[in-house]
């Protein structure tokens, strides 16, 4: 499910383990596609297996979530709900979709439509300009915009149904989808008893404890390949989040402009 905007790369540096710990816990990495994405995660294990049974279990959730809240799989839920605009139809929501779409209300509201979860049909029209590198169509954004809008979806927090009045209406959870997945995948490894993991989709990235005998989990964002730009910035994370995005690997440039 990529997300609209652009992410940037990050660079996981291995720690060094102080031989008492390396004993006892060791680093494991795993990698695969999803939701669009490469999605990470490293933790630290008593054992090969253990590591590779936490990190299946993580995959797997990653996987059921992303056939609920992908605007790519024909067949995912948000499909399902976002091919019913216009239909006048209030349809139900899993609890998963329903979180994110109540989310997504809330933050389209608190951020005067800033955020919005309604933008799909605008987003489509960009993909398509990053791919043929040319501007939209005047036309056809116009007419985007028309069918976009938080205020053209309805939800009723007491029966967890959403509404999209218009046609042409589609939904687009790419802004907020990927936290909420990281979030759900850490959760999964500290059921399997993994305490120390770093879990990455893409710009989002969550930490629970730091690698032994460390204090943090180093994460470093890569510089932008422009004159004047900031140096690569390094952060330690634990038990906490973050979140980035940067047009080092996705931007369009047309007529000379970026």
């Amino acid at each position: 499910m990529p997300m609209p905007r652009a992410v940037a790369v990050f660079v996981f540096a291995a720690a060094a383990v102080p031989l008492a710990a390396r004993a006892e816990l060791a680093r494991h990495e795993f990698q695969r596609p999803e939701m669009g994405v490469p999605f990470s995660i490293t933790l630290y294990a008593e054992s090969d297996e253990k590591a590779k049974a936490a990190a299946e279990a993580g995959f797997a959730r990653a996987e059921v979530l992303n056939a609920i809240l992908s605007d790519y799989e024909p067949q995912s839920e948000l499909s399902r709900l976002t091919r019913t605009a216009g239909s006048g139809q209030e349809v139900a929501a899993g609890p998963e979709l329903w979180r994110m779409l109540a989310l997504g209300d809330s933050m389209a509201r608190r951020t005067d439509g800033a955020l919005d979860i309604t933008v799909g049909p605008i987003v489509d029209l960009w993909r398509r300009a990053r791919r043929s590198g040319k501007m939209p169509d005047a036309d056809k954004l116009k007419a985007a915009l028309a069918v976009s809008g938080f205020e053209k979806l309805t939800l009723d927090p007491a029966r967890h149904t959403a509404r999209l009045a218009v046609t042409g209406m589609r939904l687009d959870l790419g802004g907020i989808a990927k936290g909420y997945v990281v979030d759900e995948v850490m959760a999964v490894l500290k059921k399997e008893g993994i305490t120390s993991a770093l879990v990455s989709a893409g710009g989002d990235i969550a930490a629970s404890d730091p690698p032994p005998g460390r204090d943090g989990w180093r994460v470093m964002t890569t510089a932008l390949d422009t004159p004047d730009a900031p140096e690569a910035r390094v952060v330690l994370l634990k038990n906490s989040a973050i979140s980035t995005s940067g047009d080092t690997h996705q931007r369009v440039e047309i007529d000379g402009v970026r």
